[in-house]
């Protein structure tokens, strides 16, 4: 494929998904949709929080163009749109009037289910360390892994949405290295929606790195995580780079789920003792934070497209031990400094 067809759709996300969230901004100031300060926020200012439509129709609008155009199959384009569609919209009643976890969560299960059971997007095979491959295509372990996996992502992307621009990086960074297995495997309309995501983020980006402009909301994270779930389905190769790119997110996640229950706090409830909140609490700006996380994501998803398996294995083992080593020293500080806040409830 001519190499222009990439820039064009990256720079034409970019462009759209630039413009929409400048008028998102206007427009939520103009109906008084912002974000307001509380003990369980860390902004300081009202902030927009329609973010998260915008890149859904700037995402949107380009791959209406593609699909036209011809360069992308219309059936599991809307197969990704149909399920991105649903999840926008639950994502922006929660974003203006509130919905309970168990509500969410009911609508993510339903448009995952959608998406595996009528368009047949389903991880068909995966490759299990000391076993070989495993063809799973037309069974049920098959779709209940990818159900699993999207609702998996969705959650992460949600709750790494805690500090300005770090999710917009790392969707940003998600869509690089996509496109670069894309391009390995032959598969060029993964390419494809790897660039339009990019340009999407970027343009998010823009008014969303600290200090933000615009939230992307509960819309935005459902909409992103939902997206990189299901590119990391189609075609081979792909799942292990979403994995490694959101590896310390999703252990983050499990380590939440653990620490919460071990305090007696509800696991569905959020908190600030994340990770990223635990680095911010330590001193650094958010946008150091953000950065430092970004770098992360970018070493552990080059670490997938490493071709020798041996030297895969060797940074991915380096790459994880530097991981604990990081969050051990941060919870070491933590503890010596006393801001220890188990039981304070967050973003």
């Amino acid at each position: 494929m001519n190499p222009l067809i990439y820039i064009s759709v990256l720079l034409a996300a970019l462009a759209v998904s630039w413009l929409l969230t400048l008028t998102s901004i206007l427009i939520a100031r103009q109906k008084g949709l912002l974000d307001l300060p509380s003990p369980r926020r860390i902004h300081s200012s009202p902030t927009p929080r329609l973010g998260g439509v915008a890149m859904f129709l700037a995402f949107t609008g380009v791959l209406g163009v593609l699909i036209l155009s011809g360069h992308l199959h219309a059936y599991t384009a809307l197969g990704l749109l149909t399920g991105a569609t649903t999840l926008t919209l639950v994502g922006l009643v929660d974003d203006v009037w509130g919905l309970g976890p168990g509500a969410k969560l009911m609508f993510q299960t339903a448009a995952a289910l959608a998406t595996v059971l009528a368009f047949d997007i389903v991880i068909r095979a995966v490759t299990v360390p000391s076993v070989g491959r495993l063809y799973l295509e037309g069974s049920l372990v098959g779709y209940a892994l990818t159900v699993v996996w999207i609702l998996g992502m969705i959650n992460t992307v949600n709750f790494a949405d805690g500090i300005d621009g770090l999710v917009g990086g790392l969707a940003f960074i998600f869509a690089l290295i996509l496109f670069v297995v894309g391009l390995r495997v032959g598969q060029r309309e993964l390419t494809l929606y790897a660039c339009a995501l990019g340009g999407v983020a970027l343009g998010f980006l823009r008014y969303n790195i600290a200090p933000a402009r615009v939230f992307m909301g509960d819309s935005g994270s459902m909409f992103l995580g939902f997206t990189m779930a299901v590119l990391s389905v189609l075609g081979s190769a792909k799942l292990v780079a979403g994995l490694l790119v959101m590896g310390i997110w999703i252990a983050d996640v499990a380590y939440s789920i653990i620490r919460r229950r071990r305090t007696g706090n509800p696991v569905q409830l959020p908190d600030k003792e994340h990770l990223h909140h635990r680095f911010v609490s330590l001193g650094l700006s958010q946008r150091l934070t953000a950065a430092l996380f970004w770098l992360l994501a970018l070493a552990f998803g080059s670490a997938a497209l490493i071709n020798e398996r041996a030297s895969r294995l060797a940074a991915l083992v380096a790459l994880v031990a530097l991981s604990l080593f990081i969050i051990w020293l941060v919870n070491r500080r933590i503890r010596a400094s006393g801001r220890e806040q188990d039981s304070d409830p967050g973003v």
